[in-house]
């Protein structure tokens, strides 16, 4: 009777834990955006890792590391690059930093609207060895190459892959804190503010070599040029809270998924400004 009441518990143990498992495999199916949670969960008791159907379509953050077949249009009189290459999908991180009375900088929603005088900085990351260009411009005036800087690392606009750069790296004492961290500061009148990110696996891309750039000036009708570049099919793909999603990450991931042209992707990020209010003399 021992045995038998043991082999009954054994056997009711199994099957709630196969129960539980199946359970647990649809709702990861039918919830794809708590993927990278559940999936990690179920490693545990399986070992082996499944993605849910859909989430790669979605856009998860294995984007940043998953390898995909890109196609690689060759240049005129370039014969040895390959036509196919195995690496992941251009991917960027860009965060927006703003200082505080006290001085620190925290974190902030790239869709704040900010005041005349803010001090932001933007920082950037890559998923993968590459070049980048960065030009910054106010709502309808010409912009400035204000990365690559002559200034930083000889003017030499290769990152790494995880590497992060920060946006401004050099600036007058005034924009300076304690730490010595550089930051730009919003001027009037109120407007939008743009940063037009260029992330690329040659290091002058395309549409950086059909504009011309003289004294670190962008002209206007350049900029929108590049804006409107075809073949991008950019997306946004989530992301696990230690990657910087969910309730307070104000990390932006951004993809191009275009595997047939995936040779820069470009990305306009936009800040908003408003005059900041006065306080009628008091």
């Amino acid at each position: 009777m021992r045995f038998r009441s043991l082999y009954t518990c054994m056997t009711a143990t199994i099957i709630s834990g196969l129960v539980f498992f199946i359970i647990f495999a649809n709702y990861a199916v039918a919830q794809p955006h708590k993927s990278s949670y559940l999936i990690s969960v179920m490693d545990g008791l399986t070992n082996t890792v499944t993605i849910a159907p859909g989430a790669q379509n979605r856009g998860s953050s294995s984007v940043w590391t998953n390898e995909t077949t890109i196609s690689r249009p060759r240049k005129p009189r370039e014969l040895r690059r390959p036509k196919v290459i195995r690496a992941p999908l251009l991917t960027l991180e860009y965060r927006i930093l703003i200082q505080t009375d006290d001085g620190s900088a925290v974190e902030t929603s790239p869709s704040t609207i900010f005041r005349t005088g803010d001090r932001l900085q933007l920082r950037i990351r890559t998923n993968q060895d590459g070049y980048l260009h960065i030009i910054q411009n106010s709502e309808g005036r010409d912009g400035e190459l204000v990365y690559p800087d002559r200034r930083i690392n000889n003017g030499k606009n290769f990152v790494r892959k995880n590497q992060v750069t920060i946006i401004p790296a050099r600036c007058e004492q005034r924009f300076l804190d304690e730490r010595g961290n550089c930051y730009f500061q919003l001027f009037g009148p109120a407007g939008r503010e743009f940063y037009t990110v260029i992330f690329s696996r040659e290091a002058l891309p395309d549409v950086m070599s059909r504009i011309t750039v003289i004294g670190g000036v962008v002209q206007r009708q350049d900029i929108e040029r590049i804006k409107k570049s075809p073949n991008q099919n950019t997306s946004r793909p989530d992301r696990s809270p230690q990657e910087g999603g969910g309730a307070g990450g104000y990390a932006i991931w951004v993809t191009n998924n275009n595997s047939r042209n995936n040779e820069e992707l470009i990305e306009k990020i936009v800040l908003n400004h408003r005059e900041r209010e006065r306080s009628n003399g008091r």
